[in-house]
Protein backbone atom coordinates (compact mmCIF):
# COMPACT_ATOMS: atom_id res chain seq x y z
CA UNK A 1 0.00 0.00 0.00
CA UNK A 2 3.08 2.98 0.66
CA UNK A 3 4.62 1.34 -2.68
CA UNK A 4 1.66 2.31 -4.30
CA UNK A 5 0.75 5.66 -2.61
CA UNK A 6 4.47 6.35 -3.82
CA UNK A 7 4.51 5.75 -6.98
CA UNK A 8 1.20 7.60 -7.34
CA UNK A 9 2.35 10.74 -5.53
CA UNK A 10 5.55 10.60 -7.68
CA UNK A 11 3.37 10.41 -11.04
CA UNK A 12 1.23 12.99 -9.98
CA UNK A 13 3.96 15.54 -9.03
CA UNK A 14 6.21 14.37 -12.20
CA UNK A 15 2.81 15.57 -14.28
CA UNK A 16 2.56 19.21 -12.35
CA UNK A 17 5.89 19.55 -12.99
CA UNK A 18 5.85 18.62 -16.55
CA UNK A 19 2.88 21.23 -16.64
CA UNK A 20 4.30 24.03 -15.41
CA UNK A 21 7.50 23.21 -17.34
CA UNK A 22 5.19 23.30 -20.57
CA UNK A 23 4.07 26.14 -19.55
CA UNK A 24 6.87 28.43 -18.76
CA UNK A 25 8.78 26.97 -21.94
CA UNK A 26 5.31 28.55 -23.78
CA UNK A 27 5.62 31.45 -21.86
CA UNK A 28 8.76 32.95 -21.38
CA UNK A 29 9.15 35.01 -24.42
CA UNK A 30 6.84 35.85 -26.84
CA UNK A 31 4.01 38.56 -27.81
CA UNK A 32 0.75 38.06 -25.77
CA UNK A 33 -2.39 39.75 -25.32
CA UNK A 34 -4.28 40.29 -21.65
CA UNK A 35 -7.50 38.56 -22.06
CA UNK A 36 -9.29 40.06 -18.86
CA UNK A 37 -8.35 43.83 -18.93
CA UNK A 38 -11.15 46.32 -20.77
CA UNK A 39 -8.33 48.49 -21.82
CA UNK A 40 -6.52 46.56 -24.81
CA UNK A 41 -3.01 45.44 -23.50
CA UNK A 42 0.06 44.23 -25.79
CA UNK A 43 2.80 42.73 -23.91
CA UNK A 44 6.06 41.62 -25.46
CA UNK A 45 8.61 39.93 -23.58
CA UNK A 46 12.23 38.80 -24.12
CA UNK A 47 14.52 36.53 -21.67
CA UNK A 48 14.92 39.53 -19.50
CA UNK A 49 12.51 42.06 -20.34
CA UNK A 50 8.97 42.42 -20.55
CA UNK A 51 6.92 46.04 -21.95
CA UNK A 52 3.46 46.42 -21.50
CA UNK A 53 1.84 48.49 -24.23
CA UNK A 54 -1.82 50.41 -23.74
CA UNK A 55 -3.40 52.77 -25.88
CA UNK A 56 -1.73 51.93 -28.73
CA UNK A 57 1.49 52.72 -26.87
CA UNK A 58 1.01 55.92 -25.78
CA UNK A 59 1.34 53.98 -22.05
CA UNK A 60 3.61 51.93 -21.41
CA UNK A 61 5.64 49.98 -18.74
CA UNK A 62 9.42 48.52 -19.34
CA UNK A 63 10.20 45.26 -16.96
CA UNK A 64 12.99 43.57 -16.17
CA UNK A 65 12.39 40.10 -15.63
CA UNK A 66 13.64 37.33 -13.47
CA UNK A 67 12.52 34.11 -13.12
CA UNK A 68 13.36 32.08 -10.19
CA UNK A 69 12.06 28.50 -11.14
CA UNK A 70 9.64 27.07 -13.85
CA UNK A 71 6.42 28.49 -12.54
CA UNK A 72 7.99 31.82 -10.49
CA UNK A 73 8.91 35.00 -11.92
CA UNK A 74 9.54 38.74 -10.64
CA UNK A 75 8.68 41.41 -12.68
CA UNK A 76 11.26 44.49 -11.59
CA UNK A 77 9.15 48.37 -12.94
CA UNK A 78 12.05 50.09 -14.76
CA UNK A 79 9.86 52.55 -16.72
CA UNK A 80 5.98 53.95 -16.87
CA UNK A 81 4.59 56.26 -18.77
CA UNK A 82 1.32 57.53 -18.89
CA UNK A 83 0.29 53.87 -17.55
CA UNK A 84 -2.71 53.65 -15.35
CA UNK A 85 -2.56 52.19 -11.97
CA UNK A 86 -0.31 51.97 -8.85
CA UNK A 87 2.86 51.01 -9.82
CA UNK A 88 5.67 52.84 -9.48
CA UNK A 89 9.89 52.68 -10.60
CA UNK A 90 11.47 49.95 -8.69
CA UNK A 91 8.62 47.91 -7.61
CA UNK A 92 8.25 44.19 -7.61
CA UNK A 93 5.61 42.33 -9.12
CA UNK A 94 5.88 38.75 -7.73
CA UNK A 95 3.88 36.57 -10.08
CA UNK A 96 2.93 32.78 -10.46
CA UNK A 97 1.76 30.32 -13.03
CA UNK A 98 -1.05 28.10 -12.42
CA UNK A 99 -1.95 26.67 -15.17
CA UNK A 100 -1.99 26.89 -19.02
CA UNK A 101 -4.06 25.46 -21.80
CA UNK A 102 -3.40 26.11 -25.13
CA UNK A 103 -2.24 29.36 -25.79
CA UNK A 104 -3.79 30.69 -22.56
CA UNK A 105 -2.06 30.83 -19.43
CA UNK A 106 -3.67 32.01 -15.59
CA UNK A 107 -1.52 34.04 -13.83
CA UNK A 108 -1.54 35.52 -10.30
CA UNK A 109 0.61 38.46 -8.89
CA UNK A 110 0.99 40.52 -5.81
CA UNK A 111 2.83 43.48 -5.37
CA UNK A 112 3.59 45.91 -2.36
CA UNK A 113 2.09 48.89 -3.81
CA UNK A 114 -0.48 47.37 -5.51
CA UNK A 115 -1.50 44.22 -3.24
CA UNK A 116 -1.85 41.04 -2.60
CA UNK A 117 -4.29 38.16 -4.33
CA UNK A 118 -4.74 39.46 -7.98
CA UNK A 119 -4.66 37.16 -11.19
CA UNK A 120 -5.41 37.55 -14.39
CA UNK A 121 -4.87 35.27 -17.82
CA UNK A 122 -2.99 36.37 -21.30
CA UNK A 123 -2.94 34.45 -24.29
CA UNK A 124 -0.30 34.27 -26.74
CA UNK A 125 -0.18 36.43 -29.74
CA UNK A 126 1.02 35.53 -33.36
Amino acid sequence: MKTTLLLLSICMNSFLWSQTNECSNVFKTGTFVYEDLTLEAVIIRTKKKQKEFWNNGASYIVMKVKWLNDSHYVLTVQKIVNAPGCLEKGDKIWTKIESCEGNKVNLSFSTKSCGEGASSMIRKGN
